[in-house]
């Protein structure tokens, strides 16, 4: 775990500060930060509608009555990338922009199952019916989308 911290807090900020060295060496500075902030304005624009897409997926699982799985992971990861298009720097954008691709971003879902898939305890309950006999569901549940 500290070897992951070091390498987040200390070895990417000191490689995305090379790179941006580099890249302004062979461009000129000022075409370098004018390229960073064009990335981050597509950037942002690409996790907005990537955004949006999961969103409506999520809830139509929701309305057919399944857990969305899937696409609740998929909204983490897009939440991730939209946080490294944040951050400056040419190496964690480029990471971004690929987890904002659906075939890459199914690739780290799998792995990160595959990772995760032992480490997690899966809990069983079970549901007991109501002590009231007489108690029903409410026959026209409000929407939770629906503003007020």
């Amino acid at each position: 775990m500290i070897l992951l911290l070091v390498v987040l807090f200390i070895l990417v900020p000191l490689a995305e500060l090379a790179v941006i060295i580099w890249v302004g060496s062979s461009i000129g500075y000022p075409e370098t930060i004018a390229l960073l902030l064009l990335v981050s304005i597509v950037g942002a624009y690409l996790v907005k509608r990537a955004g949006v897409g999961v969103l409506g997926r999520i809830r139509q699982q929701w309305e057919r009555g399944v857990m969305p799985a899937v696409e609740l992971l998929d909204a983490a990861l897009i939440l991730v990338a939209g946080t490294m298009l944040l951050l400056p720097g040419f190496l964690t954008d480029v990471f971004a922009l690929l987890l904002l691709v659906p075939l890459t971003r199914a690739g780290v879902r799998g792995f990160l199952r595959r990772h995760f898939v032992g480490k997690l305890a899966v809990r069983n309950y079970t549901v007991r019916p109501p002590t009231n006999p007489e108690w029903r569901p409410p026959a026209n549940p409000p929407d939770p989308y629906e503003l007020s």
